[in-house]
């Protein structure tokens, strides 16, 4: 099995690392002592005795073995566990000096006493009554020596003796030919005194280094002296410290057996069987790589089964003896005993056994398993587990009902058994191995894991549904001790034969089916199918669609080669002995078994193998079953590595184009929204983009537009997660108002390019040497970006089967200034896409962005419309049914009445109907102590509610589902009794005869097809004509006279009828206000191939029937007051009445949810808030009742009220001072800001940090190291910011904190950052701007205009466009002297192309030239000014800025906001202001002429080209910065507009455009034109 030289691992060090107490193979290595050398006085017991039990904690035989573990080990002197009396004499073995005498001796007599008294402690316990010790003698090397052991001490603990007193390691101890290992007392290997112990060379050499404990303060606790060997003594801190270690070491596991003691036992059975020295000298020892880590090792292995393994494999010669010249008969003889060593199971099975102990793997999963009992005894030893709570294998073929052909049967089965096997019942491995041992069994796939390492959490099993056996799969969910991660782990064997690929691919469709995406998953499956199977499906690509496999290196997601050699696991041919005629000959070679992983897993490395061949003759030559690979597939054997969060490692991308391009990790965001999604919610927004992603001839791009708070995001995340699944994402963004770089448009493309590299075949491949790869990984320019890193290597791939989204949410997070920009590349660039690839995207309902997509038309997510309502009433529900307790009164359906018609009932009139409630509640309540008896109530009580998503049916006509009905009405009576008879008395009425209902069915009652007109009515009343929510046009009542029987009737109905329950609201755990208790259900049952139809049956208990009866006289007398009641209220006195009534008809949940409903107001973010607020009153012991539902606050404003409020009660004030100043400076900041700098700004002790950021971590989370702000409308309501149409209406009162106290914190800490050194980039950034907004104008313009330090950190850091935005923020403050800054920005304008290129090292020889009473001159300062210019200009250079275009410039255009150049085939449009880049326009032909029209309320920009065309822009109306400027200024500028083409004249002209002019009022556009003309154009039409 040797494949690749690799040194043995260190397995015991690797078992110390994980702290796990097993024997160290390798003890370190003792010089040998002379034993006559003098030794130091050992302890008496009676020393050691009285000692013990003085020392720290009672002596136990369990304390007893830690100590003498922790001393083993090394972790604490050995004197620590001495008597005072000899502490000082002790010497540590480590570094004695070799004079030091009798140091071997003394130590083994340690050892022995200390055996000598855990022995007696054991017996006064009553654990062992063997008595006496056991003299025994060691042989090695033609020398004996003896040494004292007890009966209870263990092999482990004798070879360190026996180290100890002999002096020699690197021996394994023998009796009787028997080896002798792990934790096993010496008792058990019947053992005597007198016995002689062999020892045996091991060929192993060395020790392995020993591990220090994590226990702190140890090696402080010893005195140098005693380290260094030398006598001293031993302090009492030392025996403390001694006996912690101990106790924290844990107990050395009970039979850690050594490969070694294996591989013995493999060649004592081979040489039974005849098998040659040679052969066996042959055989490789298991070399595996070394563990990464806390990796998780993984071993994938079919076994070949016993039952199956005698089938002619074609093998190897390896028997003792000359095979030539023999006759034909005695060959035949020899070929039949060589086979049969070569498959023995017993050998076989030591040799697999032997691997598994040398690779140590975590999680192992077995195909072909036909000896369960035994593996799972000797695994055991081994600590792997395979069963819950130590449950025991029983064979299959023992169960009583193991030849019934029933899946359902099969899977209930495993789950009783408890054991991780998931077996082939009716196989033909039992059917061929009992024909040689009367205990065969039969073969199926089992799961073992590390009891030591892994929880199991669950455990079920899947049956495939074979018509030949009952064939299945095994599912253990496990998490690992040592973290707490959470994953599954799937063991498999799909169908046999090449021609099988179908049947197959139908098996794991089923486990699709199973498997839960929602949990980071292990697949681990014999799949009988290589990646390069011919097919256009496959299972290798069927797979790869859901999931990466560990052969990825090798094979591409189609199943092509990817590099040679291909990796082999199973290489088998079958010879003349086979009984399988049709298989000889046939060589089976390939991958077929592999090991599959989902998102939170990935591959870390192959720790074995994998085997390879340079072609399938050699392979051949190495086929399998052989001596060294026990099977006749190969182990796979990896290093996995666990994420800490499952799903979130399929949006962890690696680097791509030799690392220049990586992706944005948005793992973590991406959870935190996923989290926050409820399943059945979105369903219906769900279908429609699906919708739109399938349908060919949609638009390319769907726009989903909604207000803050509806849960965009959530929706965003949960669709993504959906699309990964189905592998239909190509890239995904999610824009963060709070990360700038992030949301820069050309960074948030280039970080779409590199996801495309991963999602898209062949895109890295196109994108790689791309021209103008090299200035797009740079370019600050999205077209350029988009162009070459997209666009282009799109245009180089084959067209895909199937459509591909590219998502990006929240568009409207991204700072103005770069919305524009890449709204402007999504709009323009559009359809040069793909017609399979399209773009998905979110936002807010911003003017910017409604204009630049408006001819997109978006699917709103409303908070008031009826969808959105429904699914926050979803989330409501869970938090209802944890949260709020009691029943509902009539006071309650009058709060609901007054938020639904804005009205209040009369307090009499209720009072009135409270008493008839409360009579019909008693007698309901005492229907229910009749049903106390009933040991199913509980359970009945329990059952979960389905009611979400909401069933509906197939059409939404009301004729078509009413023609349905009828038919309906036949199936559901069908399902429970063939034949119904009319009831005596209401004619209307059918019941079942008894003679044919079905045999769970106790009575049932049909009333028919509801109908026509009221069916009709309640459609349009209550659904406003859409017929697809009516559910009870066909109807079924079952009654029962037990909740056992009641539970059994549902059941039924899931299982035995042909129908689905598709809701389910149970009444008996929620009582609607009156009392009643049932259960209602919607059932979709058939009514022919194509048509299901939902109907609703009631399951009632006979008990609470006739309770209905008694209490149908107080729920009359309310029906009759309630048209009284409702007259002359000012509203519809129908529409009222059928409200109460079914508010009284209603579970007490809905009216709980009807309640919370209101106060959401449709928002999400209130529903989450409200969960967050109402776990924190739960964990307060505070309920709430429905009496107080109307205390809970409602909508965001009171949501955060209460919040804060419990964050910063009144009667701790000093929290809120301590917080206030962190919400000041979080309400300023123009991004996050680190825990660091936010304590510095506040001057923070470690407490007070550990504090603020407890108290605050709600709505001001800190990940990454960064403070973040729950959500947008967060930082709205504490600074009473509030804009129209946001979902705050009012703002914080007491918790109101202001902007200008944080700039004010930011401007100290600015001015105190600039003594210093440290390049902190959000100082560089914004400084200035907190200067500024402090009130500190004059400091800002100073520092602006004279620290040329600062203006080279900026420039290094590549903020060159930080100067001239600043320069706008000076402006808007006033009084402020501009001159010097004013400066400062021209010279920065002026040499703007060489900063640039040259960053801040071009400064100081710039400055130097500037005139000598410029600021900018003077800010050098003589120690700066290297050099000294003589006839340099001292006048002002009247240029004060350069604008670097890409051709030379033939057309220019200005506004009072805008530069416009004309420069090859494109328009350059800059902000006058700032000089800034705002957009580059391509026309496709050479541009001659630019003109531009700006006023107040429109915009327009023209330009002339070589071809005589004419392209008009809307440049739009500009819209003023964002920021806020000081109140005595009034100064606003324009940043950006949309500059859409909004008019194109092609053949304007005949020849090439000479000139473009605006007439003043910017109606009329002229042009001039070689073609000698001058026309004049409508800007509007081009009309001339």
């Amino acid at each position: 099995m040797e494949v690749e030289a690799l040194p043995p691992p260190d397995l015991a060090g690797q078992r110390r690392e994980r702290g796990e107490g097993i024997a160290d193979p390798s003890p370190p290595t003792k010089q040998v002592r002379n034993e006559t050398e003098e030794a130091t006085e050992a302890p008496t017991d009676q020393e050691m005795e009285q000692d013990l039990e003085q020392g720290p904690g009672k002596f136990t035989p369990a304390s007893g073995v830690r100590r003498l573990e922790a001393v083993r080990r090394g972790c604490v002197p050995m004197g620590a566990l001495l008597p005072p009396s000899q502490r000082g004499e002790v010497r540590e073995r480590s570094s004695a000096p070799p004079s030091q005498r009798g140091e071997a001796r003394e130590r083994a007599d340690w050892f022995a006493k200390w055996q000598h008294r855990i022995h007696e402690a054991r017996t006064d316990e009553g654990a062992d009554r063997t008595a006496g010790a056991l003299q025994l003698q060691v042989t090695v090397q033609g020398r004996t020596r003896m040494i004292d052991a007890y009966p209870t001490t263990t092999a482990e603990q004798l070879e360190l003796m026996v180290v100890e007193r002999v002096g020699i390691d690197g021996f394994g101890l023998y009796y009787r030919g028997r080896p002798l290992h792990g934790s096993t007392a010496l008792s058990n290997y019947g053992l005597t005194s007198g016995a002689t112990i062999e020892l045996k060379e091991r060929g192993r050499g060395g020790g392995c280094s020993q591990s220090k404990p994590s226990t702190v303060g140890i090696e402080e606790l010893i005195p140098a002296e005693v380290e260094a060997g030398t006598t001293s003594h031993i302090t009492p801190a030392a025996i403390e410290a001694a006996d912690s270690v101990a106790t924290e070491l844990p107990t050395p596991h009970a039979a850690a057996v050594e490969p070694a003691s294996y591989r013995e036992r493999h060649d004592a059975r081979a040489r039974e069987l005849g098998v040659s020295e040679d052969a066996l000298r042959s055989i490789g020892t298991p070399r595996v790589r070394a563990r990464e880590g806390a990796a998780l090792r993984v071993l994938q292995w079919n076994v070949l089964a016993e039952g199956l393994s005698d089938d002619g494999f074609l093998v190897r010669d390896v028997l003792d003896g000359a095979a030539d010249g023999v006759s034909d008969q005695a060959a035949a003889e020899r070929a039949k005993r060589n086979h049969a060593a070569v498959v023995d199971w017993t050998r076989r099975w030591a040799r697999m056994l032997e691997f598994i102990a040398a690779s140590q793997p975590d999680v192992i999963a077995l195909e072909e398993l036909d000896h369960m009992a035994d593996a799972q005894e000797e695994l055991r030893a081994l600590g792997y587990e395979c069963a819950v709570h130590g449950k025991q294998y029983r064979p299959v073929h023992e169960w009583a009902d193991a030849s019934a052909r029933d899946p359902a049967r099969y899977v209930q089965h495993l789950r009783d058994v408890g054991v991780a096997l998931a077996p082939k019942t009716r196989s033909n491995c039992r059917k061929l191995g009992v024909r040689t041992r009367e205990d065969a069994d039969d073969d199926g796939v089992a799961l073992f894991w590390r009891s030591d390492s892994f929880d199991l959490l669950s455990l079920d099993f899947l049956a495939f549904d074979d018509a030949k056996r009952d064939q299945g799969a095994v599912r253990a969910t496990l998490r690992r001790s040592s973290d707490g991660l959470a994953f599954a782990v799937i063991a498999a064997h799909l169908s046999s034969g090449v021609e099988n690929e179908a049947a197959r691919l139908e098996e794991l469709t089923r486990l699709l089916e199973w498997y839960d995406s929602g949990t980071p998953t292990v697949w681990c499956a014999d799949t009988n199918s290589a990646p390069d199977h011919e097919g256009e499906r496959t299972v290798w690509k069927a797979l790869r669609r859901v999931a990466s496999s560990v052969w990825d290196d090798f094979f591409d997601k189609e199943g092509r080669a990817l590099k040679l050699p291909s990796p082999v696991t199973t290489n088998k041919m079958r010879g003349p002995l086979s009984a399988q005629k049709k298989k000889i000959g046939e060589h089976t070679y390939g991958a077929v078994d592999d090991i599959f992983i989902s998102g939170g897993v990935s591959l870390r490395q192959h720790a074995w193998g994998p085997l390879t061949y340079e072609s399938q003759e050699e392979a051949r030559t190495h086929l399998l079953p052989s001596l060294d690979i026990p099977s006749d597939h190969a182990p796979v054997l990896v290093d996995l590595h666990l994420l800490h969060d499952g799903r979130q490692s399929r949006l962890s991308l690696p680097k791509v184009i030799q690392g220049k391009l990586a992706p944005y990790n948005f793992e973590s965001l991406w959870a935190e929204k996923r989290a926050s999604h409820l399943q059945g919610t979105r369903e219906w927004a769900f279908e429609e983009i699906e919708q739109w992603r399938k349908d060919e001839s949609a638009s390319k791009l769907f726009w989903l537009m909604g207000g803050g708070g509806v849960g965009k995001s959530v929706l965003s995340a949960e669709l993504l997660a959906r699309w990964l699944d189905k592998r239909c994402v190509a890239a995904w963004n999610f824009c963060r108002h709070d990360d700038t770089d992030q949301s820069k448009p050309a960074n948030l493309l280039r970080s779409i390019a590199a996801m495309l590299c991963h999602t898209l075949d062949g895109f890295e491949e196109a994108l790689n040497g791309a021209t103008g790869l090299e200035d797009a990984l740079m370019s600050a320019d999205p077209s350029v970006v988009f162009d070459v890193l997209i666009h282009k290597p799109l245009e180089k791939l084959p067209s895909q089967t199937a459509a591909r989204v590219i998502m990006v949410d929240a568009l409207d997070e991204i700072p103005k200034e770069g919305q524009k920009p890449l709204l402007d590349v999504i709009v323009n660039q559009l359809a040069s896409l793909p017609t399979w690839l399209r773009v998905f995207v979110t936002s807010r309902e911003e003017p910017l962005i409604q204009k630049a997509l408006s001819a997109f038309r978006p699917k709103e997510l409303r908070a008031d419309e009826a969808k959105n309502r429904a699914d926050v009433e979803v989330f409501l529900r869970t938090i209802a049914r944890e949260h709020v307790k009691g029943q509902a009164n009539m006071s309650d359906i009058a709060k609901a009445v007054e938020r639904q018609f804005k009205i209040r009932l009369p307090s009499e009139a209720l009072s009135s109907l409270q008493e008839k409630m409360d009579e019909s509640r008693a007698i309901y309540d005492l229907a229910v102590r009749k049903l106390k008896s009933d040991p199913k109530l509980r359970e009945l009580e329990q059952l979960n509610e389905m009611r979400e998503p909401k069933p509906k049916q197939q059409s939404s006509e009301f004729d078509t589902i009413y023609s349905w009905a009828e038919r309906a009405q036949k199936v559901l009576e069908e399902s429970v009794a063939s034949e119904f008879e009319e009831d005596h008395v209401l004619k209307w009425l059918k019941h079942p005869r008894s003679e044919a209902k079905k045999s769970w069915v106790s009575k049932a009652d049909s009333p028919g097809v509801k109908g026509k007109s009221r069916a009709a009515e309640k459609c349009q009343n209550d659904y406003d004509g859409d017929a697809a929510h009516l559910k009870d046009v066909a109807r079924l009542t079952l009654l029962f006279d037990s909740c056992e029987q009641m539970i059994d009737g549902l059941d039924a109905l899931r299982n035995k009828c042909g129908s689905k329950v598709v809701a389910l609201k149970n009444k008996f755990a929620h009582p609607t206000p009156m009392g009643y208790r049932d259960l209602n259900l919607c059932v979709e049952v058939p009514i022919d191939k194509e048509t299901r139809f939902v109907c609703e049956v009631q399951i009632n208990h006979s008990v609470m029937i006739e309770a209905k009866a008694k209490a149908h006289k107080p729920y009359e007398h309310i029906r009759s007051e309630l048209p009284k009641l409702c007259k002359g209220t000012g509203v519809d006195a129908d529409k009222l009445e059928a409200f109460i009534v079914g508010q009284l008809n209603s579970s007490a949940l809905d009216v709980a949810v009807s309640a919370l409903s209101a106060k959401a107001q449709g928002l999400f973010l209130y529903a989450f808030m409200l969960q967050q607020y109402l776990d924190s009153e739960a964990k307060a012991n505070r309920t709430i009742h429905f009496d107080n539902l109307d205390t809970l606050p409602a909508g965001l404003d009171d949501v955060y009220a209460v919040n804060f409020r419990r964050a910063f009660p009144t009667d701790a004030p000093e929290r809120w001072v301590k917080a206030k100043p962190l919400l000041e400076l979080v309400a300023a900041t123009m991004e996050p800001i680190s825990v660091a700098m936010a304590a510095s700004l506040l001057r923070w002790t470690a407490d007070e940090q550990e504090r603020v950021l407890e108290l605050t971590a709600l709505l001001f989370p800190v990940r990454d190291g960064l403070i973040h702000v729950f959500h947008k409308t967060v930082v709205d309501w504490i600074t009473g910011d509030v804009s129209e149409g946001s979902s705050i209406k009012t703002g914080a009162s007491e918790f109101r904190v202001q902007r200008d106290e944080g700039h004010r914190r930011f401007a100290e800490g600015f001015t105190r950052w600039l003594q210093g050194d440290a390049n902190e980039h959000y100082w560089l950034k914004h400084g200035i701007v907190h200067l500024c907004r402090a009130g500190r104008a004059d400091d800002a313009v100073r520092v602006y205009s004279s620290d040329l330090s600062f203006l080279r950190r900026r420039l290094d850091a590549g903020l060159l466009g930080t100067v001239s935005t600043d320069y706008l923020e000076l402006r808007r403050y006033s009084p402020v002297h501009l001159k010097h800054a004013a400066q400062m920005k021209s010279f920065v304008g002026k040499h703007r192309d060489v900063f640039e290129r040259e960053g801040g090292r071009a400064v100081t020889q710039l400055a130097s030239q500037q005139p000598d009473e410029s600021v900018v001159f003077r800010a050098l300062g003589h120690r700066e000014q290297y050099l000294k210019w003589r006839n340099k200009p001292q006048t002002f250079d009247a240029c004060i800025a350069t604008l670097l275009l890409s051709s030379f410039v033939v057309g220019l255009g200005v506004s009072k906001t805008r530069i416009v150049g004309g420069a090859g085939q494109s328009v350059y449009v800059y902000d006058a202001a700032t000089e800034e880049l705002l957009e580059t326009l391509e026309c496709g032909e050479e541009v001659c002429r630019v003109a531009i029209y700006e006023e107040q309320e429109a915009g327009s920009l023209v330009a002339g080209l070589r071809d005589g065309a004419i392209k008009v822009w809307d440049s739009g109306v500009c819209e003023a910065r964002t920021a806020s400027p000081s109140p005595q200024c009034s100064l606003s500028l324009p940043v950006s507009a949309t500059l859409e083409l909004k008019a194109e004249k092609q053949n304007a002209h005949t020849n090439g455009i000479t000139s473009v002019a605006f007439s003043p009022d910017g109606k009329t556009i002229v042009s001039v034109s070689e073609d000698k003309k001058i026309k004049v154009w409508d800007s509007g039409g081009f009309k001339t």
